[in-house]
Parts: C-alpha cells; sequence; structure tokens
C-alpha cells in the first residue's frame, strides 16, 4: 500500500463521495485536498476519485500524487497522525 494526495482545482462534491466510496483509508484535509491509501497504481485513484478517464466528474479537475514516506512541516495534527497510521499499514 502507498499514500497519494489527490488535490482539486475547486470543491467538488461528488469527487469527495468517491473518494469515500472508493477507498478504505481517506483523510480529509479540506475540501480540495485528500489523501488516500491504495495499492492501485496513479492513474486507476485518479479514475476513482472521478477526475480522469471515461466516468470522470462534470466540472472535476486536479492531481494526484504519490507521497514517498518522508514528510516534515506545519498542519494539523489530525493530519501527523494519519500520516503515521498509514506506514504502519505499509
Amino acid at each position: 500500500m502507498s499514500s497519494f494526495i489527490i488535490t482539486l482545482s475547486k470543491p467538488n462534491k461528488e469527487v469527495r463521495t468517491r473518494v469515500q466510496d472508493s477507498f478504505d483509508n481517506y483523510f480529509f484535509y479540506s475540501e480540495t485536498v485528500f489523501l488516500v491509501t491504495s495499492a492501485e497504481p496513479i492513474k486507476e485513484i485518479a479514475e476513482l476519485a472521478g477526475i480522469e478517464g471515461n466516468h470522470r466528474v462534470p466540472d472535476s479537475s486536479g492531481f494526484v500524487a504519490k507521497l514517498n514516506g518522508s514528510y516534515a512541516g506545519f498542519t494539523k495534527v489530525t493530519l501527523w497522525d494519519w500520516l503515521d497510521e498509514t506506514k504502519q499499514l505499509a
């Protein structure tokens, strides 16, 4: 399992619902930033979220990036906790 960040250009409720329905382990950071864990390739993650592919959510745009397992910075404590828990699942 790897961790990924899904970033939207603007909020989209249908993408948020797709993320929630498609991934067992996810973290909603904001209305435009979600983190997920998955064994799927990055293209499949973008398709499951609805920002790429034949079943793309209307009016959705953004990108998916794989997290490399190291991180640093200042943000919500709950994000650091989720990242630490996710590392233990890998």
